[in-house]
Order: structure tokens, then sequence, then C-alpha cells
């Protein structure tokens, strides 16, 4: 299933289940694989049988989830994911934060989304993608205050995030604070040199203070 060679998945789940009918792990795999191969309407109801015998399970909650959000069912999706939070492993605590607030996102609800953004954060300050995630949330919430708040209270516990910085920057400079979003950009290329945005960003701010050589 990982590597999408479902054919061969196909057989091993036939094998698995002349072998060991009652399994029930093979059970959630068959529907895993329903549900990555686009048989959703299948894949729901064996999900919920599977559910009744396993409460708990936070994997049969998660492929819920994930069928939920491909059919658009938001709230659905994240009742799921919330049971699933519950029980889930702590190195996947975070993985499943964020997909609740993509959840929220797709719900257009930005504060619940910021809410789980920053909790996934917590649980791992390095996930570069979250502070992305974040700072959209706060740009459209319109809490371009709250937002620099935020960023320079994670950067003083983690300085070296460039993506950090350069959403620092980008806020900054939708602010009219040029000279502050020049000084956040210059950090994320110190720590990234290579970081293409925060140099075309930093370009489109020195424009706006008309320093086009600089530019």
């Amino acid at each position: 299933m990982d590597r999408r060679q479902h054919e061969k998945a196909r057989q091993v789940l036939r094998l698995g289940r002349r072998l060991h009918p009652v399994s029930l792990t093979l059970q959630l795999r068959e529907a895993q694989f329903m549900a990555v191969t686009g048989q959703h309407v299948k894949a729901v109801p064996r999900l919920k049988r599977l559910l009744e015998f396993e409460p708990h399970n936070d994997e049969i909650h998660t492929a819920l989830a994930g069928i939920y959000s491909q059919m658009q069912e938001h709230h659905l999706a994240i009742h799921h994911l919330k049971a699933a939070l519950k029980t889930v492993d702590a190195e996947f605590r975070q993985d499943v934060l964020l997909d609740i607030a993509f959840e929220y996102e797709h719900l257009s609800d930005w504060r619940k989304a910021v809410r789980y953004l920053q909790e996934a954060l917590t649980e791992n300050p390095l996930n570069e993608g979250a502070v992305y995630e974040l700072s959209f949330c706060f740009e459209q919430l319109g809490q371009f205050t709250d937002a620099v708040k935020y960023l320079e209270k994670f950067l003083d516990d983690q300085p070296y995030s460039f993506g950090a910085w350069y959403n620092l920057g980008n806020i900054q400079s939708q602010r009219g604070r040029y000279h502050d979003a020049i000084e956040a950009f210059d950090f994320a290329l110190a720590i990234e040199d290579e970081f293409a945005p925060a140099y075309l960003q930093k370009a489109e701010v020195l424009m706006q203070l008309e320093r086009y050589e600089d530019a």
C-alpha cells in the first residue's frame, strides 16, 4: 500500500483473509486499502463495524477521518480525529493535531485552526510547515499584531527557524513595518542562504522603500 503496488496488496490481503479470517487488523488494512483505491462506499461501513469491536482504535478513527475529509464531510472528519487524539501514540500526536487544523481550515474556522496548529508546534517546534499554516491563518483573521507576538515568542525558543523569520518578515511587510521586515528576511537568509522566497520578498520591500538598486 505504501508503495502504491495495489495489485500486490490485493493479493496479500486475499491470502491473509484465507489464513486469518477473524483478524481485525487485516480487516482494517483491507478497509484502508479500499479507501486508498477510491472504494469509499465500501470502506466506511467496514470501518464502522470494526469500530464496534475496537472503539478506541486510533487507526480506525484516522482512516474514517481521511475518507470523510475526501468526501468534504469535514465535521465528521474532525469528530474522528479528536477521538484518535485521545489514544494515539505520542510520536503521531502532532500529525493528528495538524490534520484537525487542516479540517478547520477547510471550514474557514481560522481560530480553531490556529489553536490546533499552536498545539502541534508545541509538540514539534521544528515543523516548518505548521509555522507557514499558522501564519496563513493569522492573516486570514487579520490578526497581524497577534501573529507578530506569537512568532517573536516562538523565535525566542527556536531562533534558527528560517520559516518563522520568513513569515515574520511577510507579516511585518503587510503591516508597513518595512525595516522590521527586512531584518526578519535577513535572519531567514542568514540561516538558509538559498531560500529564494526570502530574496523575492525582501526585494519587494526594498522596492516599497524606493531602494531600487538594492532590490
